[in-house]
């Protein structure tokens, strides 16, 4: 099976993100949460009808409920860090040819 990283641009939750202009809830929407030190779940959570709301509303005041970026959101790239992810590189024989030659420089 393979694995694959891949970058998520979230941004911190809005109101209109949970509820309408009526104030009726949106249920479906996937958020994950920040905690305390910076550090986020990887875990992604959905509001529904039996979400605990007052560890929801406490996350949320504290900016610690973020949800996936819309194509226009401007997005800040904060810290540019090596994938979590290794994968083992398959060893070629000195026959096998690269499909694509290598243009880089050695």
């Amino acid at each position: 099976m393979k694995t694959k990283a891949v970058i998520l641009n979230l941004r911190v939750a809005r109101a209109t993100d949970f509820s309408d202009e009526l104030g009726q809830k949106k249920y479906g929407c996937m958020y994950f949460q920040q905690s305390i030190k910076g550090t986020f779940c990887n875990q992604p959570y959905f509001f529904h009808e039996n979400t605990n709301l007052e560890v929801f509303k406490e996350l949320y005041q504290t900016e610690q409920i973020w949800v996936l970026a819309g194509i226009f959101d401007d997005v800040e790239i904060i810290e540019k860090r090596k994938p979590i992810i290794t994968n083992e590189t398959k060893k070629y024989h000195k026959s096998h040819k690269s499909p694509r030659p290598c243009l880089c420089s050695k």
